[in-house]
């Protein structure tokens, strides 16, 4: 009985301790970001400009959406080591994401012009 209560015990600390918001996660959440953007970005706009040049399904665009979400959180979270329950991951996640939908967006637009 004491085994269970103690394995419980320490499941939960554990999970305090990743939601819990510490420099560490506030720098790796910043570099992170910025590398996710960065990546995630140059993944889009290679999608955008090497991908069919008629409108892709939309079942096919929010896989393709849902995959840059996964590489963008992938990425902060290596940089963090804190899962998605820390409010500081989601947030730079989001943000990643909508920033590099915005490069990717400006990098097809680029080749277009070049």
């Amino acid at each position: 009985m004491t085994r269970i209560i103690d394995d419980t015990y320490r499941q939960v600390q554990l999970e305090v301790e990743d939601s819990r918001i510490k420099s560490r996660t506030v720098i790796g959440g910043l570099i992170g970001m910025v590398l996710a953007t960065l990546i995630g970005g140059a993944l889009w706009g290679l999608k955008l400009i090497y991908g069919p040049p008629e409108r892709i399904e939309m079942k096919i665009e929010l896989i393709l959406l849902f995959g840059l979400l996964l590489v963008c959180y992938g990425i902060i979270k290596l940089c963090t080591r804190q899962s998605w329950k820390n409010i500081i991951v989601l947030v730079c996640t989001i943000l990643a994401v909508l920033q590099a939908v915005l490069i990717g967006g400006s990098i097809a637009d680029l080749s277009k012009i070049l």
